[in-house]
């Protein structure tokens, strides 16, 4: 029955481990320090609930140097968490899956450089499987997720593409990444937030957008119900998108 429940609690804890990275990568609008400390504070209280006594008496017995490295533990480990969970909201999803997989290999490697412990055969086994899909994964990071939209026009992928039609800086992005950013913008400026309050909203694409460009949204309440607006990137100080408005409901 042992056995059973710690196979169990293994695979728990696996669902658990690998699901963190494109789960925060869905929750990236949230702010990184929010979700870690509900990360951790849910996991305190789980623990707490399975076992108050234990956790309780496995207070009560450290001592004061012990006490001062969990507080440094805790510390390391919040640092952790926000700045990895920050960079999620800055890359792409098989990008989030791969630092995930190659997390074991750090926690083995700090932990033999700074307790010199080693690694069994099978927990060996482990980290190179764990490595060698975190490289698979990592090949496809950025490149081909337009694709999830239905378009597989390679101007957005292919550098070489890129550059042998006139776009020496690469890929573009995808028009409708910059239109989604706008309507973004609009929901957040206009509506507090409430995308539904948009009814009707049309565009024209000015110039090319690249990754890394900055989008500035500029808005004009021109009626209660009407907004006009333009996207402009920062960096080159001009219009990618104009002649765009949008119709809100009340």
């Amino acid at each position: 029955m042992r056995a059973r429940r710690d196979v169990l609690f293994v695979v728990a804890a696996a669902l658990a481990f690998s699901t963190s990275g494109p789960l925060g990568k869905v929750a990236a609008e949230v702010p990184a320090v929010t979700v870690a400390a509900a990360r951790t504070g849910v996991a305190a209280l789980v623990l707490f609930l399975v076992s108050p006594r234990g956790v309780v008496s496995a207070l009560a017995a450290l001592g004061a140097r012990e006490r001062r490295a969990v507080a440094l533990a805790g510390a390391l480990l919040a640092a952790h968490f926000a700045l990895f969970l920050g960079g999620l909201g800055r890359t792409s999803l098989a990008a989030a899956v791969s630092l995930v997989s190659l997390e074991p290999l750090a926690v083995v490697a700090c932990a033999f450089a700074v307790f010199g412990l080693r690694p069994s055969p099978r927990e060996l086994v482990g980290l190179l499987v764990a490595t060698a899909g975190a490289v698979v994964v990592a090949s496809g990071a950025g490149v081909g997720e337009h694709r999830l939209s239905g378009d597989l026009n390679p101007l957005h992928a292919d550098p070489e593409f890129a550059k042998n039609v006139g776009f020496e800086r690469g890929p573009i992005l995808h028009g409708l990444c910059s239109f989604g950013f706008m309507v973004r913008h609009l929901a957040k400026g206009a509506c507090g937030g409430d995308a539904s309050r948009i009814k009707a909203f049309e565009a024209s694409f000015k110039r090319p957008v690249w990754p890394g460009d900055t989008l500035v949204t500029e808005g004009w309440l021109v009626r209660p119900d009407a907004v006009a607006l333009q996207v402009k990137v920062k960096e080159r100080d001009e219009v990618v998108i104009g002649g765009a408005w949008a119709l809100l409901a009340g």
